[in-house]
């Protein structure tokens, strides 16, 4: 049953025509109650299963990869940190050499070996869907530390600054370890801004706590990677933004990055 209205075709069951606190739009449930979004329930009870089963597997086909991470990603509005967990995913697409045109038989004949960092992605969504703690409808109020902070990294060394006006000048800096020396420069420019934000959270997280923290940056790549919420084309990258994402979180302060 639905109604024309001009050149709008609307289905009336799927109309709310009374006022409601919790209702489920393009699949994602809006709760004026809680203002959050939520994943729904149904959608909880039909994604657990499909990724408890791909966690059981050693090799799954393309198609089935393709498909869930479909799903997955089309949860982000409720998931905040969902995005994060797709990249080696997309990755591990992109590496068995098909296109998201190939042929449907060559894709479901096509396998992908079960990798650690696969199942690590599986577990984390298994987790934020069991979870469901959902994603506040505007994070933190806009209320600005008037703080410089900068981070910077050569081929071996890294350094961050902290300026806030009328408090002590905080530096951090050191060597990288060898791990991170084999790193490209845009991995070490996360690194960098990364402990630069471990030492704010750990000095001083009454003062951010809440707040939006301005970060410059002079990394368009790590910009980039970091309001997009990760990359699968340089996935050591994609790690350093996600341990960067969950400082944010644990410092319960959100960043604002911006160009120097």
């Amino acid at each position: 049953m639905g109604a024309v209205f001009g050149r709008y075709f609307l289905g009336i069951p799927k109309c709310f025509l009374i006022p409601e606190q919790v209702m489920t739009y393009l699949g994602i449930e809006s709760n004026s109650h809680r203002l959050r979004f939520l994943v729904p329930e149904e959608r909880i009870n039909k994604y657990v299963p499909l990724l408890q089963h791909l966690l059981s597997r050693t090799s799954v086909t393309y198609t089935e990869l393709e498909r869930m991470v479909g799903k997955l990603v089309s949860l982000e509005c409720a998931v905040p940190a969902g995005m994060w967990y797709t990249r080696h995913q997309y990755a591990a697409m992109a590496n068995s050499g098909l296109r998201p045109d190939s042929r449907k038989r060559i894709k479901n004949a096509t396998m992908i070996y079960v990798t650690a960092k696969l199942r690590e992605e599986w577990y984390m969504w298994l987790y934020f869907l069991q979870e469901n703690k959902g994603a506040p409808w505007k994070t933190f109020s806009n209320i600005l530390v008037k703080a410089d902070v900068h981070s910077d990294a050569s081929g071996r060394c890294f350094a961050g600054v902290v300026d806030i006006p009328g408090r002590m000048t905080k530096i951090t800096a050191g060597e990288f370890g060898d791990y991170m020396l084999r790193q490209d420069i845009q991995v070490k420019e996360g690194e960098a801004l990364r402990v630069t934000l471990a030492m704010i959270v750990e000095e001083m997280p009454d003062l951010v706590k809440g707040k939006t923290l301005v970060c410059k940056i002079d990394n368009q790549v790590l910009k980039a990677v970091l309001e997009r919420k990760g990359t699968s084309h340089n996935l050591p990258l994609n790690d350093v933004g996600k341990a960067i994402y969950w400082l944010i979180e644990k410092g319960q302060f959100f960043c604002c990055f911006v160009n120097m």
